[in-house]
């Protein structure tokens, strides 16, 4: 965490000078916070934070995106000024020119699940060669998810090569009970939430089983913020982000704390029964985008290919 805390101060005079240029003084409440309504461990600890007294001076304007396509596009309008999200989106609106700076990461590829009615498949290996040679596909859920390219990769690496289908949650659902598709891979807690409306359906490991080394190493999800508002108040950011990683660290074993954070518009959409139960297999963890910074370029490797990150995007690093 220092040495998260001395790149920020630095990001935040390299931008100070930017900043004043644009605002001579610092912009009035409220911050504009935006995210998914669906996502758990992924904005749980900003709310955590907030909770535990973040920001409690400041007015807070919560807003949802839908889709990556959604989240890009607020970023590049310049709404907005902490958004949760994913890491592709983030880092494609920075190389276009957005001023958005990662600060944490806080959702892991363990939170996609492949889950099956295949009675006989053991483990993801196993299921893509029974799917192969029954001429079945997987469905990814939802459509643009960046589990698409994970399973590139590991098609790529030599692991299990899948026949895709993506879908939304809803057309999974409709399949499903219509016998359309028998084999999904699907983020937690939608996960969780299926298997107790289909109790046939059987988890087969994470995303993360495709290849040991990506196991806790491969994030796909985080917290920005607006790059200029580190220059305005980097000490806001840095209350922020120590706040989400001590929230973490304190309630990542206690599912009902965890849910008690989120926004009723969460708990309503997947159900706290579901909730509980999906932190079982997408447990709560956040790093500073410094602690994180050789997991997160792995995966942007992945998720964005082989461009380079925008300047801005990441803290400096720091001896």
């Amino acid at each position: 965490m220092r040495k998260f805390l001395a790149a920020l101060f630095l990001l935040g005079g390299v931008l100070a000078p930017a900043a004043r240029a644009a605002s001579p003084s610092v912009p009035a409440a409220p911050l504009v916070i935006y995210s998914a309504s669906a996502a758990t461990t992924a904005q749980a600890p900003l709310w955590g934070a907030i909770a535990d007294g973040w920001g409690r001076d400041l007015a807070l304007n919560v807003r949802f995106w839908k889709d990556l396509n959604d989240l890009r596009g607020v970023i590049m309008a310049g709404k907005g000024d902490i958004w949760i999200g994913h890491l592709d989106g983030f880092t494609q609106a920075a190389r276009r020119g957005a001023p958005v700076t990662l600060i944490a990461v806080t959702a892991w590829a363990e939170k996609f699940q492949f889950l099956t009615l295949d009675a006989e498949a053991t483990s993801p290996a196993a299921l893509a060669e029974r799917m192969a040679a029954l001429e079945e596909t997987l469905a990814v859920v939802p459509q643009g998810s960046p589990a698409l390219a994970i399973l590139d990769e590991a098609r790529a690496e030599g692991g299990p090569a899948f026949r895709i289908h993506p879908m939304p949650p809803q057309q999974a659902g409709l399949e499903l009970a219509h016998g359309g598709i028998r084999h999904l891979l699907v983020p937690d807690p939608l996960a969780t939430a299926l298997i107790a409306k289909f109790p046939a359906l059987r988890r087969m490991g994470g995303l993360a089983d495709l290849n040991p080394a990506w196991a806790g190493h491969l994030p796909m999800a985080g917290v920005a913020v607006r790059s200029s508002l580190i220059a305005e108040r980097p000490e806001l950011i840095a209350a922020l982000t120590s706040g989400m990683i001590a929230w973490t660290e304190r309630c990542q074993n206690d599912p009902r704390a965890a849910i008690a954070v989120l926004p009723q518009a969460t708990r309503d959409e997947i159900g706290e029964a579901a909730l509980i139960a999906s932190f079982r297999f997408d447990p709560l963890r956040t790093r500073d985008a410094v602690t994180a910074r050789n997991d997160t370029l792995q995966a942007l490797a992945i998720l964005d290919g082989t461009h380079p990150t925008a300047p801005g995007f990441l803290p400096p690093e720091t001896r």
